[in-house]
């Protein structure tokens, strides 16, 4: 419908982790009204549970990785101290 009426849109988030923007980034490629993106969430975070995905690089151009899927996955190392916790 965007496309039809000749508008532009933004897409973006505030609370997403990497694969979620980096399944928004690859949508962005797809459509020729998503104009503009607003994806620097990941620059805010302090530890990333995630490897591979899309990654912000230099001039805050995104890169997206040469994968099926969205390329992405958890890092299970980051995971551990969670294994730990018991509930009683």
């Amino acid at each position: 419908m965007v496309e039809r009426a000749g508008m532009e849109v933004q897409i973006g988030g505030f609370l997403e982790a990497r694969p979620a923007f980096t399944a928004s980034a690859h949508l962005a490629l797809t459509s020729n009204c998503i104009r503009y993106c607003d994806m620097d969430t990941a620059l805010m975070v302090t530890a990333d549970a995630v490897l591979g995905g899309m990654q912000v690089c230099l001039g805050g151009r995104i890169s997206l990785p040469d994968t099926t899927g969205v390329g992405a996955t958890v890092d299970v190392a980051y995971t551990y101290p969670a294994l730990r916790i018991t509930v009683a």
